[in-house]
């Protein structure tokens, strides 16, 4: 990030969707670790959580991530597979990381920051150099399906606040059938997750729904410190709705949510 210049007069709509070196900065300033959470908590969730386990055993993972930002819910992802090996439970899995954005500067930061993560853990699981797509979803969906039939369906999906966009020029049920769409393309045991901040809380649910699925209102605490080194804590909220693909996940009793705690991950491997 110090790469990246500093801007000023950064307006709030170029930090949620930066399109400049200086907005980007700026987004990772504001947004990046409470994307990055969002995402963790929403796989840490019990049944999201075994999914999600079980895919890691497959050897072979493949993520495609709409609205990828630089790469915020694939790095959320590997380090989670991270911290499982840190644990002492080995999880070696080559994956295919496929980001779909329609700003060059996120898929630009995004192919940086995941080189950057594959150097740091030493090559903890194989990260292949990630595909990556300007074109925005859903005029992206031919690409998808094309890179899904040469990797193989899409183990992950992720659609990250991006349906506020959507809306301007679709319709609620236009939006349902280009994620329905978006969703066959995904493995019959995967696993999507959908999320969006709460002042489109209607806009989520009525996705949600046409999926046949909930929409769960979360809230997370982060702790921001500044060159003082004090620091201080916001609440936020946002919105989930996670997608189980094809049939129910075996019932092996409830897990907890942190998957650094041993008894969890006995459960998943």
């Amino acid at each position: 990030m110090t790469s990246l210049p500093k801007g000023t007069d950064i307006s709030v709509q170029e930090r949620r969707y930066p399109t400049t070196p200086a907005s980007m900065r700026s987004f990772l300033n504001a947004f990046f670790a409470r994307h990055f959470f969002q995402v963790q908590d929403s796989i840490l969730q019990p049944e999201a959580f075994e999914r999600f386990c079980n895919l890691l055993r497959k050897g072979e993972v493949n993520i495609v991530d709409i609205g990828s930002g630089p790469a915020v819910a694939s790095l959320a992802v590997l380090d989670l597979i991270n911290a499982i090996n840190e644990s002492g439970y080995r999880v070696r899995s080559n994956v295919n990381i496929v980001q779909n954005d329609s700003s060059a500067v996120c898929l630009q930061s995004s192919t940086n920051m995941l080189s950057a993560f594959r150097r740091r853990t030493g090559g903890v699981c194989v990260i292949r150099d990630p595909i990556c797509i300007d074109v925005p979803f859903p005029d992206s969906l031919t690409q998808i399906r094309r890179i899904s039939s040469f990797i193989g369906r899409y183990d992950l999906c992720f659609v990250s606040y991006v349906l506020d966009a959507f809306k301007k020029e679709m319709t609620h049920g236009e939006i349902g059938l280009r994620i329905k769409e978006l969703l066959g393309c995904c493995a019959d045991n995967g696993l999507c997750i959908i999320l969006q901040d709460k002042f489109r809380e209607s806009l989520i649910r009525q996705a949600g729904r046409l999926q046949g699925a909930s929409v769960h209102k979360a809230r997370l605490t982060q702790k921001v410190y500044d060159n003082e080194n004090s620091n201080a804590e916001q609440l936020y909220t946002y919105f989930r709705t996670t997608v189980m693909l094809g049939s129910e996940s075996e019932d092996h009793g409830v897990l907890t949510r942190f998957c650094l705690q041993k008894k969890a991950l006995m459960r998943c491997f």
